[in-house]
């Protein structure tokens, strides 16, 4: 047990030389004292040795540090480089356009998906979809909607809000001496409380009070006023209609469906559209609604469906209509329809730019492997002066980025 206790904290290189010396005494106390004080004694001058002086000694840093000669393995790296030129371009910038265009699908990828990502309520927000079904067997998917849609959702239990937007691309905004056209809309004021339009300016439970009044961008209040405070300022909208800013709301991100630089009130565009109060109309815009947690959608839709498929709406179209609630999500990635049902959209282009992008990244691989593997044999007696100065295999292996090579490399490569 003594010469247990010595191994454990004596150095190699002392321990035969101090056994010896412990085994030497223990002779000499057996002929002096006896058997059983000598072991004693043997015990006592084995605990004696366990003191800074030996301790110490011992090696307690790791085997070989593998990092040591990474400045040798930059000298090497340029000097193959410089005497291996077309080997070196051709296997460098192959690795490096497969990485550059991986990364460059993948940061697509992820701006397609991340769509709509920033409204806070998104997965209780839904848009109506009209399925008109024609005596011909046709089924068109339509956003329109009747214009009093809106108003009879808001009496439904389970519904939190609803609203109605109308989309114009372009409208011609006069403000003194400067006229651009811009983005536009017509929208109920619910429409910023159903999505998240933060309001930085002006009446932000009411954004849109009267006839007159209108909504507007960070960016678009920059562009015409500069630094001044935008609110009760006007503006001239298609030369024809001054409108006062109410609110000034935050710049849309580029990954929203929803887009618009200002919003008039709905109103508007509903006192011009003579059918806009008929259900059997479906000129009535888009419409939104964001559901409390809890509200059944399949109830909801049964109760607005059973208002507008009344027989006496538009008999002579010969059409059946039925409503679904389309949840955000889906808006970007799943926005085509064939009979009624979602039949994909910009998802197809996003897996095929997946697949696209794991091919180019695996050729890549590949093809630096290969070139790797081919140019090792080349370098064997580098290798091997190397092992003779003391280089660790873990080492080796990182000079040679074996995690690029294929396992036949791995196997082949132990003659290093």
């Amino acid at each position: 047990m003594a010469l247990r206790f010595l191994s454990w904290f004596c150095p190699h290189h002392l321990y035969e030389e101090i056994e010896g010396d412990l085994i030497q005494q223990f002779q000499r106390d057996v002929k002096l004292f006896g058997e059983r004080k000598a072991k004693r004694r043997f015990v006592w001058n084995t605990i004696r040795f366990l003191r800074p002086g030996i301790v110490l000694r011992n090696k307690f840093s790791t085997p070989l540090n593998q990092f040591d000669m990474l400045n040798h393995f930059f000298k090497m790296f340029f000097r193959v480089t410089l005497k291996n030129k077309g080997y070196s371009l051709l296997n460098t910038s192959g690795l490096a356009i497969g990485l550059t265009c991986f990364i460059f699908i993948f940061l697509w990828v992820i701006n397609e998906v991340s769509y709509d990502e920033f409204h806070t309520d998104g997965k209780r927000i839904f848009s109506v979809q009209s399925n008109h079904a024609y005596s011909s067997g046709e089924v068109f998917t339509s956003p329109e909607t009747p214009g009093n849609l809106s108003e009879a959702l808001k009496d439904l239990p389970g519904v939190e809000e609803s609203g109605r937007v109308v989309f114009r691309d372009k409208f011609l905004v006069n403000y003194k001496d400067q006229s651009y056209y811009e983005p536009a809309a017509f929208a109920d004021s619910s429409v910023f409380r159903i999505f998240t339009f933060s309001i930085r300016s002006g009446d932000a439970v009411h954004p849109l009070t009267d006839l007159s009044s209108v909504a507007i961008s960070q960016s678009l209040a920059v562009k015409y006023f500069g630094y001044e405070d935008p609110i009760g300022k006007t503006i001239k909208v298609n030369n024809r209609r001054d409108v006062r800013v109410t609110s000034v709301f935050k710049d849309l991100p580029k990954t929203s469906t929803i887009q618009f630089q200002l919003v008039l009130p709905y109103e508007i565009y509903g006192n011009n559209d003579q059918y806009n109060k008929e259900w059997g109309a479906w000129t009535g815009g888009n419409t939104y609604v964001k559901l409390f947690n809890d509200a059944d959608q399949l109830e909801i839709v049964k109760r607005v469906s059973s208002q507008i498929t009344h027989p006496k709406i538009w008999p002579r179209w010969g059409e059946n209509v039925e409503l679904s609630l389309y949840p955000m999500t889906a808006w970007h990635l799943y926005d085509q329809f064939e009979n009624g049902k979602p039949a994909g959209g910009q998802i197809t282009y996003v897996r095929i730019f997946i697949v696209i992008a794991l091919c180019i990244l695996l050729i890549a691989c590949i093809n630096f492997a290969n070139l790797s593997t081919a140019r090792s044999l080349s370098r064997s007696k580098e290798i091997g002066v190397r092992k003779v100065i003391g280089a660790a295999k873990g080492s080796l292996k990182l000079q040679f980025e074996r995690a690029f090579c294929s396992p036949y490399y791995f196997t082949n490569a132990n003659f290093f």
